[in-house]
């Protein structure tokens, strides 16, 4: 009878063993999961700070070729996956940059999807090359900005 109790006992043992690593080894793949999304971001977020068809120099993003990209998100798409990236002017009310509103403009939302995303943002300068009319002449016109990338799964 003894014998009966410590098999038992011992295959309960081992059954506890084998759901526990079971359940460890699926949080450590969510872990990684989580993990490598947050990189790919991170890297698009650098891809997207640096290339110049975003930038006119590292950071600082030029509103005119936001506006072009507006309608090139199946060829971005290609590029950098499905992804949106949102460009908003601080301090200022949202109104967003079409064609029509350029350069009274302070949002640029390029290649949006719906669904659940994972997003990082951060300050940039934006320049316009219209720059500001003066009585003076035409100046060089840089607001500060966020930056949002989202990288959709």
């Amino acid at each position: 009878m003894e014998y009966i109790f410590m098999t038992l006992l011992i295959v309960v043992i081992l059954f506890a063993v084998i759901i526990f690593l079971a359940g460890w080894q699926a949080t450590q793949l969510k872990l990684e999961k989580t993990k490598t999304q947050s990189q790919y971001v991170l890297n698009l977020l650098k891809l997207v700070s640096t290339s110049p068809l975003f930038v006119k120099e590292p950071s600082v993003y030029d509103a005119g070729k936001l506006l072009a990209l507006k309608q090139e998100c199946k060829e971005l798409e290609k590029l950098f996956g499905r992804f949106t990236l949102n460009v908003t002017l601080v301090g200022q009310e949202l109104t967003e940059c079409t064609s029509d509103t350029w350069p009274d403009c302070t949002y640029w939302l390029i290649c949006p999807h719906p669904g659940n995303y994972t997003a990082y943002g951060f300050p940039a300068a934006i320049y316009w090359p219209a720059g500001r009319v003066t009585d003076y002449g035409i100046h060089p016109r840089i607001d500060l900005g966020w930056i949002e990338v989202r990288w959709y799964e």
